[in-house]
């Protein structure tokens, strides 16, 4: 995957790279299934999302508070813990880090089945920085990344942290190749489309998602679905704006 179709903001390297941790030839067929299907965006009290039963938080650290009274609770974001919980102990947790950075906190699991839907799931949980760069430090050992970046292995006795961070977006790459069409039939009129180094990307803001297509979407491409709070969505919207060249179209 082109590294321009993985953008969350500051993590766009990072979940880049968290791409090719995948090994090839496929979903196992041992992969974890959950009910939920990748267009099964459910909305949250305070702009928070639930998505394959993992919950986006709308902010940073939010514990589950009621925005006003009588108002329904916005609950907390699921933790790493959820998330294992909910994909398997198949989920492999580490430090992704270039040149002297923190690192970022990611998990993946190779083999998801999405309703009917197979794919390759990345999670990205928040860590203060001063934690990862302990996590770092600690590392029992590191792969290089095509990236340039490494991917840390936690020690035994971070683990514990690292499962009680919280998952502040998701990224699910789908074995089927689609298009343009295939996605609005499935998750709607995107609200907004930007075309950028050879990609097209459909965006729902309302739903805190983004759909990455190779090639203009005309034809069946390989896909990249990014997933975050709506109240956060400009983590996503940001960096592909700033990727679209003043002559490409968007509406």
């Amino acid at each position: 995957m082109k590294q321009a179709l993985v953008l969350v903001a500051a993590l766009a390297a990072l979940l880049a790279a968290a791409l090719f941790v995948f090994r090839p030839g496929g979903v196992s067929p041992t992969a974890q299934t959950v009910a939920q299907e990748p267009w099964q965006i459910e909305a949250l009290p305070g702009g928070g999302s639930r998505v394959f039963g993992l919950v986006l938080a709308a902010a940073p650290g939010q514990s589950s508070t009621a925005s006003h009274a009588g108002s329904a609770a916005a609950p907390a974001a699921s933790t790493l813990a959820d998330a294992q919980r909910v994909l398997g102990p198949s989920l492999q947790i580490g430090l992704l880090a270039a040149g002297d950075e923190p690192g970022t906190l990611e998990a993946y699991v190779d083999g998801v089945t999405a309703g009917f839907v197979t794919g390759k799931l990345v999670l990205v949980a928040e860590l203060p920085a001063d934690a990862a760069r302990g996590l770092r430090a600690r590392s029992t050992g590191n792969e290089p990344q095509p990236s340039g970046a490494r991917r840390y292995a936690l020690a035994d006795a971070d683990r514990d942290t690292a499962l009680r961070s919280p998952v502040s977006s998701l990224t699910f790459l789908p074995s089927v190749r689609l298009d343009a069409t295939m996605v609005a039939q499935r998750f709607g009129e995107p609200a907004q489309r930007l075309s950028a180094g050879g990609q097209l990307h459909l965006l729902y803001p309302s739903r805190g998602l983004v759909v990455s297509l190779d090639g203009p979407g005309d034809e069946p491409a390989r896909a990249v679905i990014q997933y975050v709070a709506p109240a956060r969505f400009e983590l996503l919207r940001r960096p592909l704006l700033q990727a679209v060249p003043a002559s490409a179209t968007a509406r």
